[in-house]
């Protein structure tokens, strides 16, 4: 789906003019152009309050909040992190900050410009998270003092899932599924609604489509695949 939505994406739909937030904070981005990506106008709204659209998020958040155990506790309070390394999970210990500077300055770049992107798409439709609606809504990660539409989480892990995919294709399906866990770590915890993370993991595909077009980027991405390929081929 993800290919197709790409397809799409490259007529020329997905792109557009810039929220007043990225306009005044286009000095900090790195790899997109102040106006490149404007979630307001390529999302959909979220569900209204009161409407039964929204009523099932909440039924999935409680859902949710009744099943869940320890484990997934510590898993999703570990996730709070937005760092790529938390993909480490996956690729083991070798994908550590300690051992790849050029791939730590590479992500720090990618999420500065997914931050300013996001917070513009969050003021923007203003959505207050499932336990501001309901009392019934008990976090298990600290309280997010921002909005809830789109998710920056799922944002974030998609938007790195993406970049390391084209890194390790070989371990596609494992990165991908990784931010899938890594998106559902917010419901479970209470603090996203599903429909907020499904907005996130389609603009994380749509800003790494963008920043993938930027010679910049392919530099630095180039760099940071040959430091990550090294240190995660086996030892000869």
């Amino acid at each position: 789906m993800l290919r197709l939505f790409f397809c799409t994406l490259a007529v020329g739909a997905a792109l557009s003019s810039a929220a007043a937030a990225q306009e005044e904070s286009h000095a900090s981005l790195h790899f997109l152009s102040a106006g490149q990506v404007d979630l307001t106008k390529i999302l959909p709204a979220p569900p209204k309050l009161g409407s039964k659209a929204q009523n099932k998020d909440m039924a999935i958040s409680l859902a949710w909040q009744a099943r869940r155990t320890p484990a997934m506790i510590a898993l999703a309070q570990a996730d709070s992190d937005r760092s790529v390394f938390r993909f480490g999970v996956i690729l083991g210990d070798s994908f550590a900050k300690d051992r790849l500077p050029l791939t730590v300055h590479f992500f720090d770049e990618v999420a500065g410009d997914e931050r300013l992107v996001g917070a513009a798409a969050k003021t923007y439709w203003d959505r207050p998270r499932p336990f501001v609606t309901s009392a019934r809504i008990h976090p298990c990660v600290d309280q997010p003092p921002t909005n809830s539409y789109p998710s920056n989480h799922a944002t974030i892990g998609m938007l790195y899932a993406q970049i390391l995919a084209r890194m390790l294709p070989e371990q596609r399906l494992r990165i991908l599924a990784r931010a899938q866990q890594y998106a559902q770590d917010r419901v479970i915890c209470g603090v996203h609604y599903t429909s907020d993370i499904e907005a996130g993991k389609r603009a994380g595909a749509i800003e790494a489509f963008a920043m993938f077009r930027d010679p910049a980027f392919k530099k630095e991405f180039a760099e940071a695949k040959a430091e990550i390929r090294s240190a995660l081929s086996p030892a000869r």
